[in-house]
């Protein structure tokens, strides 16, 4: 996953001005923006928990970018999909769009079939950023709780795109604004492919 996805680390330490005695640990992970030509548009700085995985919100949300920490001069930052320069390896397979990079991540190994990008925040998925999805087949997969938000996005986007939308998450007994990866967790991978467990339905 490293290597496919070109997961990076990083010694930044994150600090806030409203927690002067606050100072992070070393080692957050970088999600780099590759987009479809292979041009890096930026990366994302996130520190998680080692123990749980989960991103360290407390006692601020720890998030950063790499143009932002590199203080590039007139920098012009244009977003792309997390995982977006996978998208010429398999020209013929199916795409799908996750919010979360981790997700997309833990997904990937779920059902290596389809390849995994993440919009890593939902103003990118817009028709700017899916115009390179176009003549393709694809999935969208909200987190629990969004499904009405990117079913309406989806209308927009869907003129020009052969694209679906999961229900998956929209389920009385999943955890309320959890993500596919807190559902596809709980299952051990080898019984999960197994199973043969549809996204779609």
């Amino acid at each position: 996953l490293i290597e496919k996805y070109q997961i990076g680390s990083s010694n930044y330490i994150f600090k806030n001005s409203g927690f002067k005695e606050y100072h992070s640990e070393k080692g957050a992970t970088i999600f780099w923006q590759i987009d479809i030509a292979g041009n890096i548009r930026t990366g994302k700085i996130m520190l998680f928990n080692k123990t749980t995985g989960n991103r360290i919100k407390n006692p601020f949300n720890h998030i950063n970018w790499i143009h932002i920490v590199m203080n590039y001069p007139n920098f012009n930052l244009e977003q792309c999909f997390f995982g977006e320069h996978l998208l010429n390896e398999h020209p013929n397979r199916t795409i799908a769009i996750v919010e979360s990079e981790k997700t997309a991540l833990i997904a990937s190994v779920y059902y290596p079939e389809l390849i995994w990008i993440a919009t890593g925040g939902l103003s990118n998925l817009n028709q700017r950023n899916i115009k390179i999805l176009k003549g393709r087949n694809v999935i969208l997969f909200p987190d629990n709780g969004a499904y009405e938000i990117w079913k309406r996005k989806s209308e927009c986007l869907g003129k020009t795109q052969r694209l679906m939308i999961s229900k998956i998450l929209e389920n009385e007994s999943i955890i309320p604004k959890s993500d596919l990866a807190d559902f596809l967790i709980n299952y051990p991978i080898t019984a999960f492919q197994l199973s043969s467990m549809s996204l779609t339905d």
